[in-house]
C-alpha cells in the first residue's frame, strides 16, 4: 500500500469519479447517419417499445450476443419499482424481449449471474433469486456510490461518513470503514467509490465542510483491511476514470489536473509509475468513461463537451499514442462505453440512447498525436527552441507544466510577431514537462525532455 500511496501523492493525482452527465433536449446522441465508424444508434423507443424511460446502463451478455439495457422512469425518480430490462441484439440493436428484472448493474466474471439494481443476486438465464443484499433504495444513475469486487468478493456502497462492504456470496455485511475526520474534526462525507485494482485497492470521493466551504477529497482504500492513508484535498474537482486493463498489468487514467486539460495516463500496477500518452482533445474536454479492449492493447475514452469533435479515441498503449479518432459530436457524455467480446465493436451508452461503432474501422483519419517533437533540440539540458512554423501572428500564450499538468509558470503571454521563440529551461530539474500553446482555440501541448 505504501507504494501505491507514494506515487499517487507524488504526481498529484486526485482521484474522483465521474458524475454521468445528463443528454439534455431531443434525444439525439451522436446525431449522425450510419456510417463506416456508426453501426446503429437506437433510442429508448427502439430499446423498449411503447416507454419513454432514460437509458440507466447497459452490458453484454456473456455469449456477447445480446446487451442487456436498463432504464429508468424519469417521472417518478430512481426507485428499483421504476427500473426495466429489455435485451436488444448486439449486431442490429433490435428488440428481443423485456427481461423481468429490476435492471442489469453487472454480469459475474463467469458470466453465471447478474446483480441487479433492486440489490438481488440472479442466475443467468433462468432469472432464479439467489440472494438479496439487506438494502432498501438503488443509487440514482447520476452517483457511482457503490461498486462490486468480485476478486475480493465484496460489494461497497457508500454513504454518508461510511464505506458498507457486503459478501457477494452470503450477502451479508462485513466489517465497514471508520469515520475519517479531515484536520482532525471535520467528518468525510463519501460520495462515490470505484474499483482501482480488483481483490487490492479502491477510491472514494469524498467531501467535508469547513469555513463555510465544500473541499472536494480522495482517498485510497485497502478492500480486505478498510484502512486508508491516501488522502488529497482541493476546491475544483478533477474528472477522473479508472479501469484496470483485462490482463490487470496496468490502469488506464483519465486525469484533470488543469481545468482545460485532459490527460490520459497508463500506470503499470507493478510500479504505479504514471506513462503520458495524450489528450482526447485540443482544450477543455469532459471524460468520463473508458474501456480497454479484451487483449489489453488499447485504452478507448469517451469524452463529451470538447472544443471539437472527438469524443470516442482509441489508445494504443504499446506506441504510447491515440491510434483512431471516431467523428462523433454529440450532447454531454457518456454514461460507459465497453467492447464486444470479440474487440470488433464498441458500445457507447448514454441517458439518450446507446449506439455501436466499428472498433478501428472508420472512415476518418487516424488522430495526429497531440505531443509534438518539432521542438529542438528535445531533450535538451538548456535552451529549447520552437520553430516560428508553429505559430501565426497574433495573441500566444505559451505555459509551462509538469507531469501531472500542474502549471509551473507562465513562459510567453504577448502577442506573436512571427519570429522563433527560445526558451532557457536549465533551471529545471531533470524529468518530462510540457509546452502548453494557446492561440484563439488552437491549443498545442508540446513534450520536453530536460536532462541534467
Amino acid at each position: 500500500m505504501q507504494i501505491f500511496t507514494v506515487r499517487f501523492q507524488q504526481y498529484g493525482v486526485i482521484l474522483t469519479l465521474f458524475i454521468a452527465l445528463f443528454i439534455g433536449g431531443a434525444p439525439q446522441m451522436w446525431g449522425q447517419t450510419t456510417n463506416d465508424e456508426v453501426v446503429w444508434v437506437k433510442y429508448p423507443e427502439n430499446l423498449l417499445p411503447g416507454f419513454y424511460y432514460n437509458v440507466r446502463n447497459a452490458v453484454y451478455s456473456p455469449d456477447g450476443r445480446t446487451i442487456l439495457v436498463s432504464f429508468t422512469g424519469e417521472e417518478i425518480g430512481w426507485h428499483k419499482a421504476d427500473i426495466k430490462c429489455t435485451e436488444v441484439d448486439a449486431i442490429t440493436g433490435a428488440f428481443i424481449r423485456e427481461v423481468p428484472i429490476q435492471g442489469i448493474i453487472q454480469f459475474s466474471a463467469d458470466g453465471e449471474y447478474v446483480y441487479t439494481f433492486d440489490w438481488k443476486k440472479v442466475r443467468w438465464p433462468s432469472l432464479e433469486v439467489v440472494g438479496q443484499f439487506p438494502l432498501e433504495e438503488t443509487p440514482s444513475v447520476e452517483f457511482h456510490n457503490f461498486a462490486i469486487d468480485e476478486v475480493a468478493g465484496v460489494l461497497l456502497i457508500v454513504g454518508n461518513d461510511k464505506v458498507g462492504r457486503f459478501d457477494l456470496n452470503t450477502f451479508e455485511e462485513l466489517p465497514s470503514s471508520k469515520t475519517i475526520y479531515a484536520k482532525g474534526k471535520y467528518p468525510c462525507m463519501h460520495k462515490e467509490v470505484q474499483i482501482v485494482e480488483e481483490g487490492k485497492y479502491f477510491v472514494t470521493y469524498s467531501e467535508y465542510y469547513a469555513n463555510n466551504l465544500i473541499y472536494e477529497c480522495a482517498f485510497v482504500w485497502n478492500v480486505q483491511t478498510m484502512d486508508t492513508t491516501t488522502q488529497a484535498y482541493q476546491l475544483h474537482r478533477a474528472l477522473f476514470s479508472l479501469k484496470q486493463s483485462p490482463n490487470r498489468s496496468m490502469i488506464g487514467v483519465v486525469m484533470s489536473a488543469n481545468p482545460n486539460l485532459d490527460s490520459i495516463f497508463i500506470i503499470n500496477t507493478n510500479t504505479f509509475l504514471p506513462r503520458y500518452i495524450g489528450e482526447p482533445d485540443n482544450g477543455s474536454c469532459n471524460t468520463p468513461s473508458a474501456a480497454w479492449s479484451h487483449d489489453s492493447r488499447y485504452f478507448i475514452t469517451s469524452s463529451g463537451y470538447c472544443n471539437t469533435p472527438a469524443s470516442v479515441v482509441v489508445w494504443d498503449v504499446q506506441q504510447g499514442t491515440a491510434a483512431y479518432r471516431y467523428k462523433t459530436d454529440y450532447a454531454g457524455g457518456s454514461i460507459a462505453i465497453y467492447t464486444s467480446k470479440d474487440d470488433k465493436y464498441i458500445l457507447g451508452v448514454g441517458e439518450a440512447g446507446i449506439g455501436l461503432f466499428n472498433f478501428l474501422k472508420g472512415t476518418d483519419v487516424p488522430l495526429e498525436p497531440k505531443v509534438s517533437s518539432t521542438l529542438y533540440p528535445n531533450p535538451t539540458n538548456g535552451n529549447i527552441t520552437i520553430p516560428s512554423t508553429n505559430f501565426k501572428t497574433g495573441k500566444l500564450r505559451i505555459e509551462l507544466a509538469g507531469l501531472s499538468g500542474n502549471q509551473i509558470k507562465i513562459l510567453y503571454d504577448d502577442i506573436y510577431q512571427g519570429n522563433d521563440l527560445v526558451f532557457n529551461l536549465s533551471w529545471l530539474p531533470e524529468g518530462t514537462y510540457f509546452l502548453k500553446a494557446i492561440q484563439g482555440k488552437t491549443i498545442t501541448t508540446y513534450k520536453v525532455i530536460k536532462l541534467r
